[in-house]
């Protein structure tokens, strides 16, 4: 981000965002409530709603800065997954996608240069962590409880809805794997014994949809 955004444009690009996510959302809306029987693609606009923002559709953007910049960055990763642009663009015209991916970065710029400031301000970031943390454990929980056990269909769509949070957690995972290999090999260097691992996960710890990322 080329210099220091005011109070105004901060706001400015918030309603930018919440707008963009809103007008696809409506799109798809208003395409699911055309009669099937002549539009047969207005059901599978109605799945791809519930797919995309579940039963709580838009209130994510009522959260602070970071917790929606969290929630939409997995709408779009869960889009790119499930390689659902081409279906998206052909029902609501590719005008909305093309929106999001442009205001997104520079949301997210935005986020990281406050969550940046307020650091500096009061040394303790640790704060925004848990909150964004608690963010997606709870849209993970949300969307989780989607799944029905009558409709097989709902368990591949809430594993394709959680799949960008199991893509961030496993590169995170591989990191600290680098990290603790690159640890290991000091200590070996130094003569010191090798720093403990830590003991892998188990019960809810272990299950993707209930992990803090």
């Amino acid at each position: 981000m080329n210099g220091a955004l005011s109070e105004d444009d901060v706001r400015g690009l918030d309603r930018e965002a919440d707008g963009s996510f809103g007008a696809l959302r409506m799109r798809l809306i208003a395409t699911s409530m055309l009669p099937e029987a002549r539009f047969p693609q207005a059901r599978r606009a109605g799945e791809l709603v519930n797919e995309l923002f579940g039963d709580d559709g838009l209130s994510f953007l009522t959260a602070e800065y970071s917790v929606q910049n969290t929630v939409m960055a997995s709408i779009l990763a869960h889009i790119e997954e499930a390689g659902l642009k081409p279906e998206i663009d052909a029902l609501a015209g590719p005008e909305f996608l093309e929106q999001i991916g442009n205001v997104l970065p520079r949301y997210d710029a935005m986020v990281r240069d406050k969550l940046q400031k307020e650091a500096a301000a009061t040394s303790n970031l640790a704060t925004h962590v848990r909150a964004i943390q608690t963010a997606i454990v709870n849209y993970a929980t949300k969307v989780a409880a989607m799944v029905d056990e009558d409709e097989p269909a709902t368990v591949e769509a809430v594993r394709k809805a959680l799949r960008p949070l199991d893509v961030h957690r496993e590169a995170g995972a591989r990191r600290a794997q680098g990290g603790a290999k690159g640890d290991a090999k000091d200590d070996a260097t130094s003569g010191a014994p090798p720093a403990p691992t830590a003991p892998p996960a188990t019960g809810a710890a272990a299950d993707g949809a209930g992990e803090p990322v």
